[in-house]
């Protein structure tokens, strides 16, 4: 991908993964203590935290807004429960720790998994529809309801769903313009992202690769061979996805960029009539034709599996990123 060559970067780690994803999760949460409305939050207020002089490296932003229960795929069901087992891995996590929610079931469960890190854990609970994520719900149900319209469950099919993944973009810039925390770097990370070590106890760190690039979203590509050179419809209509949702990584500037690049790309494919989740949008973003449309001048710094490479903490190539950013403790 020659034109590619300014626009996008690749890390150290690349290479070309043809691998289905198992399920994965949009549906984000985690908890506080100190349970406050969103409208309590001054933007630029962090007293309550009372974190001093104390600058993190990276501070970590997730959200769950409940969805109930629905359908994955052909055969598999989400359930509240199967947050709850995801979520544990959160305990384990030193990071400074943002959360979005209109749930307070998860309340006590966060209490007691971030006992002993209340400097380090905050929570913004609130009425999604404050979110223009979730005030586009209509628009989409009516593309939804289009005669025709592809049914990737739930993608395509339950219109909360999109308003959920569209709505990480927001709330990560938002906790950016709060500075809840003080941080070089911040993370969106899907609450289920490190599922496949929920049973381990041990403490680690997220951080930035060594060769991150601080102008750059650093993201994980998932299928690197797929041609750019792709139409929204066949994108929208076959379920495409070139790099994940479940993990970002970027410094603040960088972040409220692509929360308004993001939006604007939302709103030209409601206006064409083809919406789906965020990994379709980015898609959609980065495409030859997206370029031209869109003016996408936000840069990309992809990750991906180098061919042979060893020693992964999980083979994944969803997971990637994340994996290759923690840090288990010394013990």
């Amino acid at each position: 991908m020659a034109h590619e060559s300014n626009f996008i970067s690749k890390g150290y780690a690349r290479g070309t993964i043809d691998a289905e994803r198992g399920t994965d999760d949009k549906k984000d949460f985690t908890f506080q203590f100190r349970i406050e409305s969103a409208k309590d939050f001054p933007a630029n207020n962090i007293s309550n935290n009372n974190h001093g002089a104390h600058i993190d490296n990276m501070t970590i932003v997730t959200a769950f807004f409940d969805l109930g229960s629905f359908r994955k795929g052909t055969s598999l069901t989400v359930t509240t429960q199967t947050y709850i087992n995801w979520v544990k891995t959160f305990k384990y996590m030193n990071n400074s720790l943002v959360v979005y929610t209109d749930s307070v079931i998860f309340s006590d469960i966060f209490r007691e998994l971030r006992r002993g890190m209340e400097q380090r854990t905050k929570i913004v609970f609130m009425n999604r529809t404050q979110l223009w994520a979730f005030q586009i719900h209509n628009a989409i149900k009516t593309i939804y309801s289009q005669e025709g319209y592809p049914k990737h469950f739930p993608n395509t099919v339950l219109p909360v769903y999109s308003c959920t993944q569209h709505s990480k973009y927001e709330v990560v810039a938002d906790a950016v313009r709060k500075q809840y925390f003080k941080s070089k770097f911040y993370a969106w990370l899907d609450i289920g992202y490190f599922r496949d070590i929920v049973q381990s106890n041990k403490y680690f760190t997220l951080r930035p690769l060594d060769d991150f690039d601080r102008n750059r979203l650093a993201v994980n590509l998932v299928y690197p061979s797929l041609s750019l050179n792709v139409s929204y419809k066949s994108i929208v209509y076959n379920n495409q996805v070139w790099v994940g949702g479940g993990m970002f990584i970027g410094t603040a500037d960088v972040l409220l960029a692509l929360e308004k690049e993001y939006k604007r790309a939302v709103m030209f494919l409601l206006d064409k009539r083809l919406i789906s989740t965020d990994q379709q949008v980015i898609l959609s973003m980065y495409s030859v034709q997206g370029r031209k449309d869109l003016n996408t001048t936000l840069q990309l710094q992809v990750y991906s599996r180098r061919q042979n490479e060893t020693n992964l903490k999980n083979g994944n190539p969803w997971f990637y990123l994340g994996y290759k950013c923690l840090n288990f403790a010394s013990t």
